[in-house]
């Protein structure tokens, strides 16, 4: 993933954080956290000098993933270090996080020349889902009991797949 600031060549520093939120608005804190290079409390924050290079590859980042019962710890937690780019708060109720999906927000800040902190508008990256989960990944055939059929139809064949989900929609 390579996140490029544009028409900021006046601008001689701006840090750009990454931070994983919800999917769907109002784009919550996530309690995942990324892990990798330049990562740390969840977040990866990065220094780019713009005039001489606008451009940052995040490279082999992971998605660090939290139980279920360190949700609300891990939410207050960005809280408090001032994440929280959509400024939409805590959430009300633990089970409304969607565990298996997130998408990376990427903010840019800057100090103006009168020294104020200045944020752009956050980025977000497209939803990343988590390939091991039953509600998220694709369907995989293990077994099947017949390679082919006759092209009117008619026949019956069965398909066994990896990873359904009880009682689902698929």
């Amino acid at each position: 993933m390579s996140p490029q600031l544009l028409n900021c060549q006046a601008i001689p520093e701006v840090t750009v954080t990454a931070c994983l939120v919800w999917k769907d608005w109002p784009h919550r804190v996530h309690p995942h956290g990324l892990v990798g290079k330049d990562c740390s409390d969840g977040l990866c924050r990065v220094l780019l000098r713009p005039p001489t290079n606008p451009r940052h590859s995040f490279s082999n980042l992971g998605i660090q993933c939290v139980r279920k019962k360190e949700i609300e710890a891990a939410i207050e937690r960005k809280l408090q270090l001032g994440i929280d780019p959509f400024k939409a708060g805590s959430l009300k109720n633990h089970q409304e996080v969607d565990m298996n999906v997130v998408r990376i927000c990427f903010q840019a800040s800057y100090t103006d020349s009168a020294g104020r902190r200045r944020q752009l508008s956050p980025v977000l990256s497209e939803p990343i889902f988590d390939k091991k989960s039953t509600n998220t990944s694709e369907l995989r055939i293990c077994r099947m009991n017949k390679e082919s059929g006759p092209c009117t139809g008619g026949e019956e064949l069965y398909l066994l797949c990896d990873k359904v989900q009880k009682g689902g929609d698929r």
